[in-house]
């Protein structure tokens, strides 16, 4: 799957591994929502997972469950609109389909 990252104000979706760590040479077929914060004094801006995809593979097709972590889709900043984060789960969501359609076909033909 080709790396993806989608930013906007606070918030970001990005794929990620299946254990949601973008840092690793793993194969990245997952992704995650997250919001950031600013950096405190000398330290550099902190992340934090808000809700990811979880992957779910069949027969006939890949399909991406979307999990929250606790509450936190609904504690985020008040700056960040809850139209954002929907724009993020129906990006990272038509995404993950679409690069998951591409290599089923692919190791299916």
């Amino acid at each position: 799957m080709v790396k993806m990252s989608l930013r906007i104000e606070d918030m970001e979706v990005r794929t990620c591994d299946d254990s949601l760590m973008c840092v690793t040479d793993n194969p990245h077929i997952t992704a995650e929502i997250i919001v950031w914060e600013d950096a405190r004094k000398d330290k550099s801006p902190t992340c934090y997972t808000i809700a990811y995809f979880k992957r779910i593979e069949n027969r006939e097709e890949t399909l991406f469950d979307l999990c929250f972590v606790g509450t936190r889709p609904f504690d985020v900043n008040p700056k960040i609109r809850k139209e954002v984060f929907w724009y993020m789960v129906e990006f990272g969501y038509m995404y993950l389909r679409e690069q998951s359609n591409k290599e089923f076909s692919k190791n299916n033909d």
